[in-house]
């Protein structure tokens, strides 16, 4: 069995977002979004911005650790003001709170991406299953999400899911806009 190093998995992460031409990385300053906004940035330079939600709920040391990062990169951030408590449903704390979030900002991320022509919207989110749903149905593009879940949730072979994300045909999120 072979196995790529470290640096080839970063390489080849690089190689799909060149693919993409232009990224817009939901950029939360967590581990997932830090490392593939960090990856989108080496491998596109300028056509990489940071989108960055600002809300009541966001905590702030996150917020500045975003601008701190994003700052010390030298990479464009653009910081989206959100009011969770004015998406609907979302006050009556449901289990699906963070799928009715995640919904609404990514409605406003792409919405931005689209005035700014920033290319594709991008995002690293760790909750496979959620992040899967809301992005089918807003037809965002997370083929590391897919990947994932067909690993956690089908029982994929990940050797296979794989090969299948990094030979996966090129496909915009935007064509098909929801928003």
């Amino acid at each position: 069995m072979e196995t790529q190093t470290l640096e080839e998995k970063y390489a080849r992460l690089q190689e799909i977002l060149r693919s993409l031409g232009r990224v817009a990385v939901a950029f939360s300053s967590g581990v997932d979004s830090t490392l593939l906004l960090k990856a989108a940035h080496d491998a596109l330079g300028e056509n990489a911005a940071a989108l960055t939600a600002r809300s009541a709920i966001f905590p702030r040391r996150e917020s500045e650790e975003s601008l701190d990062f994003c700052r010390a990169e030298g990479i464009r951030q653009i910081v989206v003001p959100v009011d969770e408590l004015q998406v609907e449903g979302f006050r009556e704390n449901p289990p699906d709170r963070c799928y009715l979030c995640k919904r609404a900002l990514f409605a406003a991320f792409c919405r931005i991406a689209a005035e700014q022509d920033l290319g594709a919207v991008v995002e690293g989110y760790y909750a496979a299953a959620t992040a899967r749903a809301l992005a089918q149905k807003a037809g965002v593009e997370m083929p590391i999400t897919e990947a994932a879940y067909q690993v956690l949730y089908n029982g994929k072979d990940p050797r296979k899911v794989i090969v299948d994300l990094m030979t996966r045909k090129r496909r915009h999120e935007l064509e098909d806009s929801w928003v």
